[in-house]
């Protein structure tokens, strides 16, 4: 009998029981399905994530879609790269090709399977990040270290998939080895099966993701000062962790007081949908998103939304006009958009249609990108 040939997607710093675990297992299934398909001749994908369990056990084992453990600490890449390879053998799988995430994650152990551990395979490397933009460069030598690992894996790439037209065009200009083997597929994004529509009788502005410079903190909280100055009739709600977390919530509590603030730390994707019920309007200034999801979630749950300009937001205002509102780096312009979407109490942005339509995109990216696969 001849070995299964696999579609190996290694993703070491994924937890498969984390808040974003179960929305990244069923976006794989449908790859999964839709890679196999019904030839049994087919490849399958196998994804090897971080887990409790003993490393190189199964999480799931479908007939076109398996997930296997890489254990609970997921940094080590000579580690990682040991326990997929004895799992590949153990199971008699055949590599056909590797997908890797962003070079610091699965990049590295994909290359040590590949060259020392003799399992040889095509190599999709793929980004989801602004890499190349000067505020990310500028956040710390750690960023600046990223980008260069981002060169180094160019090398040994046999394809290269990005999230958005914009982010792939700014890549390929300062590095013209991506050419013609580059190409640009979005996330899929997952549709609310229900979502609270009852108007709530106040306005509350949401904070969504990890608090890092990234996503540009302290301009969130120069918008809301500036709006605050204007008008009063709004609270905060903050879901998310990081760095910058203790002085971004006590800084806040300070501009609004106690009663006006209410901080949910990193909640679970059980509690994502609470959150999404909870907020009127996002407000995202974060200026390096190269595809935006969390604004993408807003929109499909007819919730307004404010954005900084980035690739991401860009790309979600082609696709939604009616769903965001876009603006400068500015915290007064901000707050003015801010107040717009209060004022405007009656939206436009027909929920359905909206659904109808991302539901479309979300089976043609799936298509795309399997059919990158075989």
């Amino acid at each position: 009998m001849s070995a299964q040939e696999i579609v190996l997607l290694l993703a070491p710093s994924q937890d498969s029981k984390s808040a974003t675990g179960p929305a990244f297992i069923e976006r794989h299934r449908k790859y999964a399905q839709e890679l196999h398909g019904a030839n049994p001749k087919n490849p399958i994908l196998v994804i090897g994530c971080k887990n409790s369990i003993k490393p190189g056990m199964l999480i799931f084992d479908e007939p076109s879609f398996k997930v296997f453990s890489l254990g609970s600490k997921g940094g080590n890449f000579l580690k990682v790269a040991q326990i997929a390879s004895s799992t590949v053998k153990s199971k008699s799988w055949k590599i056909d090709r590797y997908v890797c995430g962003n070079p610091w994650e699965s990049f590295f152990p994909a290359l040590l399977m590949k060259y020392i551990f003799g399992l040889r395979a095509k190599m999709q490397i793929q980004y989801h990040g602004c890499f190349y933009e000067k505020a990310w460069l500028k956040i710390s030598f750690k960023n600046r270290l990223m980008y260069l690992l981002t060169k180094f894996s160019i090398l040994f790439g046999d394809s290269f998939r990005f999230v958005t037209i914009e982010q792939m065009q700014e890549m390929i200009k300062r590095n013209p080895k991506l050419g013609d083997k580059s190409f640009a597929v979005p996330l899929p994004t997952p549709i609310p099966i229900s979502t609270s529509l009852i108007a709530s009788a106040e306005n509350v502005i949401g904070y969504l993701g990890r608090i890092h410079p990234e996503r540009n903190p302290e301009l969130w909280l120069e918008s809301v000062r500036n709006l605050n100055i204007k008008r009063q009739d709004f609270k905060c709600v903050i879901a998310g962790s990081g760095p910058d977390e203790k002085k971004f919530i006590s800084k806040l509590i300070d501009l609004l007081g106690p009663n006006r603030v209410a901080f949910k730390g990193h909640i679970s994707a059980n509690q994502l949908e609470d959150f999404w019920n909870e907020i009127t309007i996002l407000l995202s200034t974060s200026d390096i998103e190269s595809y935006g999801l969390a604004i993408r979630e807003a929109i499909l749950r007819g919730k307004k939304c404010v954005a900084v300009t980035s690739v991401g937001a860009r790309d979600a205002k082609e696709n939604f006009s009616e769903g965001i509102s876009l603006a400068k780096l500015d915290p007064v312009q901000i707050a003015k958009s801010i107040a717009d979407e209060i004022e405007s109490t009656k939206s436009t942005l027909n929920l359905e249609s909206v659904r109808n339509k991302q539901e479309i995109l979300n089976a043609s990216y799936v298509s795309e990108l399997v059919s990158t696969w075989r």
